[in-house]
């Protein structure tokens, strides 16, 4: 697993394949919290309908979820986009806190 602070992923990055307008793309990390207190991870993104989300909203001390990455566009997109995500709500430094998302059309 890759280490985020206390957070173990099961991978930091991500592909959705076949993105079209008419369909919403999701893919999961698998995510465990390895500290001793709840982590609520949450993101910012410059990419129009593009999403990430934990389930469950807050991870408890010891316990497991998914990151959620899921992408809903509002037109046809017209090339594949590449974009990272600096994840919130963990203790680490902004460069150790990057998701890779890869959209293909």
């Amino acid at each position: 697993p890759y280490a985020i602070g206390a957070l173990r992923l099961s991978r930091t990055s991500v592909t959705l394949e076949d993105v079209t307008a008419t369909a919403t793309r999701r893919e999961r990390i698998a995510v465990a919290n390895s500290g001793t207190t709840p982590v609520r991870i949450s993101a910012r993104t410059t990419v129009e309908g593009l999403r990430l989300r934990c389930e469950p909203e807050e991870l408890a001390a010891g316990s497991e979820g998914d990151i959620v990455i899921e992408y809903r566009p509002t037109k046809e997109p017209t090339t594949d986009i590449e974009t990272m995500v600096i994840l919130d709500g963990v203790e680490a430094s902004a460069a150790a806190r990057i998701i890779r998302i890869t959209l293909k059309r």
